[in-house]
């Protein structure tokens, strides 16, 4: 009973997120088929969504009295003021939609795009579950992405955190783009959903998106639905030669290869010990990258609308594109920097048709500057210099001297196709050619510099790279296709086999679960999780050991001093006088200054996982013990 009140409220209230979002397209007069429309619609609604809850929620808390009156409202504006005038629009598409339904090319591009999010949706479905009173990860990619994802997603959810903490470093601003986990937080509290139910419903819908927004991006600019499909193929299978190990498993493994396949011992596109770094996007950015799962969708939408308008110029596109851009840093950071030379060049392309616009457009720009600089600013730690990071290193992750096998055998027969389909689209489709071609300055300087403290990082920007190249690239190999000749149709069935292959490898085995589930969370560490949510303050500060999977930040939304060390180096923070502080007051050394100094409430000390730290626990003898289970001791302060 209590399930089916929860799920009657997520039905309306996702159909009023869809429905709002499908009415602004309209008033923004993007030109779309119906099925993109509530894809964009959906986007643009969770977005809003996401925003206006957390406006409110910054002065209300996130309760169930903001979620009421951001649905009052947003079902006020939608039925006073949008409904009437574009109803009938909808039902013209409608009728669109029906007509091309009929049509063969039609229901094959449906029922390619039904697979494909039925395919991914599950993997969506899959990261986060629960069983026999345990949380559960896949991939393993994900195991340790999870709980900084789940510590933001708490941190909203049962912590109160507003205006926005870093739950691993207390006392400073968050560091991370986090709107898509306080969109999840949203479905914990107050709408009572799991955590594992929550990070699914998000992730699928936008897993959907993503898909359904590739796809007509793709069609939108190559106008072909066989070189849209190849587009997702080629994006979301991507990998490179690491299924020539896969060969050399099969032979050794005396098994037949469905069964094998079934059995996969190791990804193929991420064997980092024998030097494969370009991991399956799916594996390695969109299940444990979820800023990015946010990210990419509204990146893919502004180069729709900056697309359309270097065609046709209209201000209330240029608007709405400036909106979207405008808030990625609190979407994801780092495609507002990749983002600027493709909308640099499509800028350019616009205002050359449009020069009585240029004022107006480069107004609308400043304002939108102000705002990414105003959001950077209130939310987003700033390390003290982020150009530091930035150094030059020739090869990205290749061992010295060993560039050339180091690149083939990452990015493997791209390396020969792309220049080709560029090649091909100079003399055949200039538009798309261009639009690769400035995709290669993210295969350029990720490759002659490092931009972050993490080498590894650097694939966020290839991705982009790989992003635009590859609509060139299905382009090209469906003009091959489409010539109908057998040799050039097999050619292509041999490029796309080795192009995906590794890909294919590494997304069957998470179908399979083939070894790609841990445990994250063991029943002892909820029930940890439970105590001390309902024991302690919201606002209240631990000191702990350095532990990514503490269940205190990822189940319970409190504050460490200073959490997990590898995401406060990735992010470029200065923790070292924090880390030096919480070492002495471990330690028993000058602790009561240093406990009113950083606010801290409590102690928690894990059994068995503190061994690179001097612990003086008898010193915080003289502190009341709240509790005592399970290996975990909390000392109230």
């Amino acid at each position: 009973m209590i399930f089916g009140y929860i799920l009657f409220k997520l039905i309306i209230l996702l159909v009023d997120i869809i429905f709002v979002g499908i009415l602004i397209t309209y008033i923004f007069r993007l030109k779309l088929f119906l099925e993109a429309r509530i894809a964009v619609g959906a986007l643009i609604g969770i977005i809003i969504f996401g925003v206006s809850m957390f406006v409110i929620s910054y002065f209300l808390g996130l309760n169930i009295l903001g979620l009421m009156i951001f649905v009052i409202i947003i079902n006020f504006l939608s039925i006073k003021y949008l409904v009437k005038n574009n109803i009938w629009k909808i039902q013209a598409e409608w009728l669109d939609l029906r007509g091309r339904f009929h049509k063969l090319s039609w229901k094959l591009f449906f029922l390619f795009l039904g697979v494909f999010t039925s395919i991914f949706g599950y993997l969506a479905f899959q990261l986060l579950t629960f069983n026999n009173g345990r949380y559960f990860v896949q991939p393993l990619h994900a195991y340790g992405d999870i709980s900084l994802h789940l510590g933001i997603i708490s941190s909203f959810a049962f912590g109160n955190n507003f205006p926005p903490q870093n739950p691993i470093l207390a006392g400073t601003k968050i560091s991370y783009p986090f709107l898509i986990d306080f969109i999840t937080a949203t479905f914990v509290n107050p709408l009572a959903l799991r955590f594992d139910q929550a990070v699914a419903l998000v992730g699928i819908l936008m897993m959907v998106i993503l898909v359904i927004l590739l796809a007509y991006f793709s069609l939108r600019i190559t106008a072909s639905k066989l070189a849209a499909c190849l587009v997702l193929v080629l994006f979301f299978f991507n990998g490179g030669l690491g299924f020539l190990y896969f060969l050399n498993d099969l032979q050794a493994s005396n098994s037949g290869f469905f069964h094998f396949i079934q059995i996969l011992p190791r990804d193929y596109t991420a064997l980092k010990d024998l030097g494969f770094f370009w991991i399956n996007v799916v594996i390695s950015m969109f299940l444990p990258q979820r800023s990015f799962l946010l990210g990419l969708p509204v990146v893919i939408l502004i180069l729709y609308i900056f697309w359309d308008l270097s065609e046709r110029f209209d201000m209330r596109k240029l608007i709405l594109g400036i909106l979207l851009i405008s808030l990625l840093p609190i979407i994801h950071a780092h495609s507002l920097i990749v983002l600027a030379p493709f909308l640099l060049w499509l800028a350019i392309l616009m205002l050359l048709k449009n020069k009585s616009k240029i004022m107006s457009s480069f107004a609308l720009g400043v304002f939108g500057i102000i705002i990414i600089l105003i959001l950077s600013k209130i939310f987003l730690q700033q390390s003290e210099n982020p150009l530091s990071f930035i150094h030059f290193k020739l090869g990205w992750m290749a061992p010295k001297g060993d560039i050339i096998p180091f690149y083939f055998k990452n990015f493997g027969f791209n390396l020969i196709l792309i220049p080709l389909a560029l090649f091909f689209g100079l003399i055949k489709k200039l538009k798309i050619a261009y639009f690769a071609l400035i995709g290669q300055l993210w295969f350029i300087l990720p490759s002659i510099f490092i931009f972050q403290p993490w080498d590894f990082d650097n694939t966020k920007f290839f991705i982009y790279w790989y992003l635009s190249s590859v609509v060139l690239l299905a382009y090209f190999l469906s003009k091959l296709i489409l010539t109908r000749q057998a040799s050039n149709i097999i050619l292509v069935g041999m490029a796309v086999y080795v192009l995906i292959f590794a890909g294919s490898l590494d997304i069957a085995r998470l179908i399979s679960g083939s070894g790609t589930r841990y445990e994250i969370y063991s029943p002892q560490a909820i029930k940890l999780a439970e105590f001390v949510k309902n024991n302690t303050k919201q606002d209240a500060v631990f000191l702990a050991v350095d532990k990514f999977d503490n269940p205190v930040v990822a189940l319970s939304g409190r504050k460490v001093v200073v959490g997990y060390h590898g995401w406060l180096w990735t992010y470029g923070l200065n923790y070292s006088q924090k880390e030096i502080d919480v070492r002495n007051m471990l330690a028993g050394l000058g602790t009561q200054d240093l406990f009113k100094k950083y606010s801290i409430s409590y102690v928690i000390f894990f059994e068995n996982e503190q061994n690179n730290y001097v612990i003086n626990e008898n010193y915080f003898y003289q502190y009341k013990l709240i509790y005592n289970q399970d290996g975990y001791r909390i000392y109230q302060i």
